[in-house]
């Protein structure tokens, strides 16, 4: 296995040791390499859609991967996207988050998704080692997912709220 230094990464980080919790100043920096080694995969285009966690259930990974998409947004458009379960069984951990990216995030946008629903729950089941686990808070992860959706939606019939990323600098 290659060391950070073959692979050209900072050297490494003393990542503070619980995985849910807010970024600590050195991990900040992280942000802007990771965005820069994004920009470096041959996948990688100017314009691209790219879509990120908003980080609702506070996951460090989750913050580092959206921070770097505000680095990434002057160069295409970036969506946040609302983590599930999350958003189904702490509903003020939406509106806490949103409330620490005050000016960093667009007003969402609804996208219907009535027509993909089922592949939605059909991949979520994929997850069976999984779905007891993060979906704890019920015996019926797909009636959770799907009502979910139906409230977020409304009228619209089910849908997801995504929201735009506004480029570093923006706020």
């Amino acid at each position: 296995m290659a060391g950070a230094a073959e692979c050209h990464l900072p050297r490494p980080l003393r990542l503070r040791p619980r995985a849910v919790r807010t970024l600590a100043g050195e991990e900040k920096g992280l942000a802007a390499h990771l965005a820069e080694e994004i920009r470096h995969l041959p996948e990688w285009r100017k314009g691209n859609h790219v879509f990120v966690p908003l980080g609702i259930g506070s996951h460090v990974d989750h913050q580092l991967v959206f921070d770097a998409s505000r680095c990434l947004a002057a160069q295409g458009e970036v969506y946040a996207y609302e983590d599930c379960p999350y958003a189904i069984h702490t509903p003020e951990g939406r509106r806490t988050r949103l409330a620490v990216l005050d000016g960093k995030v667009g007003e969402p946008v609804l996208v219907p998704v009535g027509g993909t629903l089922e592949q939605r729950l059909e991949a979520i089941a994929c997850y069976a080692s999984q779905v007891p686990v993060i979906f704890r808070f019920t015996q019926n992860f797909r009636g959770a997912v799907t009502g979910f959706a139906h409230e977020v939606g409304g009228e619209l019939g089910p849908a997801e709220r995504f929201w735009p990323v506004l480029p570093a600098g923006a706020a």
